[in-house]
């Protein structure tokens, strides 16, 4: 039921006529580096909107606690999406310091990213402390420590839980909490990316890294599937460069039907939770694309493409959105006495309101600042 509307949104977004997504197609500029990895972008975010969407039933409908959705394929949906986020990242960022020899220009690199990231992320924040202010009625008796709880928004996906004025922010802006990974991944780019510049300190670096990470999972007992994401994406972007016609097999069009079925069927092993076999799978798959498997052409389409490029959008502003509709929608008509089928109906419509919003948030939030960005990254 997910695939089939998702497949409808597609749809529905490639219908669009051409003057109203030409504008957010033209304005993404140099941001697409390859369509299949922007393409893959948009149903990695939308399978994050169905998870939670999800989640928000289970949570306010049911009176479960807020976890992960009990249907293990909407828990595919955002267990894997998060590790092949940061793989892209991992990969282009990589890529770009292997192009470069190694030579990464701090600032510009980290006016760039703070471009692409800061602007809608404040956004977001500025709306969950108004929408808190307003359920408060504007309460000023405590302003220290409310501009305590302020305060600690503005690292990126720092807090992403705890109160803000009296009201829970998890709900409303849980998934920031991967910039926080990301950012620290932006500063310390420029340190590890000469490592880069050669293919024996690749290989060094990469093999160094892998030993740190097993060593964590002794010590430990659990995976470090953040960072290992990341590694995978330098993995990719190295085979690629030094295994072109070995690499270009993952390209055809029976390994993109094995890996759609690989997914289909994964959760009835997995349960939909992390773990090395599904995320096996992921990266796998993720390489397939990363060597331009467009999977029968579905990641290359115009409306997969426009998704993608309003993927971050979607990410971040989609638990807001999901929070402000379900409540109203609950006031008139309860959730709670609908079946599967009424409640995914109202998931549908609103994952065409999270893509309309997305696109108007990309097109004068985020690509505002974008076309400004230097041009040394």
């Amino acid at each position: 039921m997910a695939v089939v509307g998702i497949g409808i949104l597609v749809a529905a977004i490639q219908a669009l006529p051409s003057r109203i997504t030409r504008p957010i197609l033209d304005s993404s500029g140099g941001i697409s580096r390859l369509a299949s990895l922007d393409g893959l972008r948009g149903f990695l975010a939308l399978g994050v909107v169905v998870t939670h969407a999800w989640s928000n039933y289970d949570y306010y409908f049911r009176g479960l606690p807020w976890d992960w959705p009990h249907n293990p394929y909407f828990t595919q949906c955002g267990s894997l999406a998060v590790p092949v986020f940061f793989m892209i990242t991992g990969y282009l960022f990589w890529t770009k310091a292997r192009v470069a020899r190694g030579h990464v220009r701090a600032w510009p690199l980290f006016e760039n990213r703070a471009r692409r990231i800061l602007p809608l992320y404040y956004f977001l924040c500025v709306c969950v402390v108004l929408l808190a202010l307003l359920r408060a009625h504007w309460p000023l008796g405590a302003p220290r420590q409310l501009a305590g709880e302020v305060f600690s928004l503005v690292v990126p996906g720092l807090r992403t839980y705890g109160p803000i004025a009296g009201m829970e922010r998890t709900h409303l802006m849980t998934a920031a909490w991967t910039l926080f990974y990301e950012v620290v991944f932006y500063l310390a780019l420029p340190v590890f990316a000469p490592m880069a510049g050669t293919r024996r300190r690749a290989t060094c670096f990469l093999a160094a890294m892998i030993a740190l990470l097993a060593v964590h999972r002794v010590l430990v007992h659990t995976y470090e599937f953040s960072l290992l994401s990341f590694w995978v994406g330098f993995v990719v972007s190295e085979l690629l460069d030094r295994f072109p016609r070995e690499m270009g097999v993952l390209r055809g069009r029976i390994p993109a039907v094995g890996a759609a079925a690989v997914l289909m069927l994964l959760p009835l092993v997995t349960q939909g939770r992390l773990n090395p076999l599904s995320f096996g799978c992921a990266s796998l798959v993720f390489g397939m694309v990363a060597a331009g498997n467009d999977m029968v052409g579905v990641l290359t389409l115009r409306g997969t493409r426009l998704l993608g490029i309003v993927s971050y959008s979607v990410y971040l502003l989609h638990m807001l959105i999901l929070a402000l509709v379900l409540r109203e929608v609950n006031g008139f008509l309860p959730i709670g006495g609908l079946g599967t089928l009424s409640f995914c109906a109202i998931v549908a419509a609103m994952t065409f309101v999270v893509a309309g919003i997305s696109m108007v948030s990309f097109r004068f939030i985020e690509y505002p600042w974008l076309r400004r960005r230097p041009s040394a990254q």
